[in-house]
């Protein structure tokens, strides 16, 4: 079991180098999730730094991380603010709700910013790193449904998603070992 996150890597970028045009062609979408351990969170990352570091210059891994931008939005709001609405028993629901969308119009525009940027001849790939950053406002399903559904940004280079979680099924995953969600745009490995 222990190496099964690693091979899972090793698959993720064989796919990444030798298919990279081909990334969710069968559903139309280019995500390509990679669903591992979070107990090998470290480790995880580790590894999936270093071998997207080989694909240079041929690949040029840009990260997204969410958490820094999960944390930026609570510093504009106040953090009491948004622990009063969260804490609130008539509110707590929507303002959940209200939290993840702007976190993942957020994460929107930075996948844009960072899919328009010209200074690296290698082909893009955007990383999104922190995605447990998102729980419970949010998660991967929700925000690969926000980055399909944005006609300006138009996905043209693969998403690379890593979900700290367990393998359900050939299309489905345990997002953090809690929520089951289903993946039924692009490749989950």
């Amino acid at each position: 079991m222990t190496g099964d996150w690693k091979r899972t890597i090793h698959e993720a970028i064989a796919t990444l180098d030798t298919r990279y045009g081909a990334i969710g062609s069968t559903t139309g979408v280019p995500f390509l999730a990679i669903v591992y351990p979070p107990a090998v969170e470290r480790g995880f990352w580790n590894e999936l730094r270093f071998q997207l570091e080989a694909l240079r210059p041929r690949i040029d891994a840009r990260y997204l991380d969410l958490l820094s931008l999960t944390t930026r939005t609570i510093d504009e709001l106040g953090l009491d603010t948004v622990i009063g609405s969260l804490e609130d028993p008539f509110t707590a629901a929507d303002a959940r709700a209200d939290l993840g969308r702007l976190w993942l119009d957020h994460a929107r525009e930075e996948v844009r910013r960072l899919t328009t940027q010209t200074d690296s001849p290698g082909r893009p790939v955007i990383v999104i790193e922190s995605i447990a950053a998102l729980y419970p406002a949010a998660g991967p399903f929700m925000l690969m449904q926000t980055l399909w559904n944005d006609e300006e940004a138009r996905l043209e280079a693969p998403v690379l998603v890593p979900i700290p979680g367990t393998r359900e099924g050939p299309r489905s995953y345990r997002f953090l070992d809690r929520d089951v969600e289903l993946m039924y745009r692009g490749d989950l490995l």
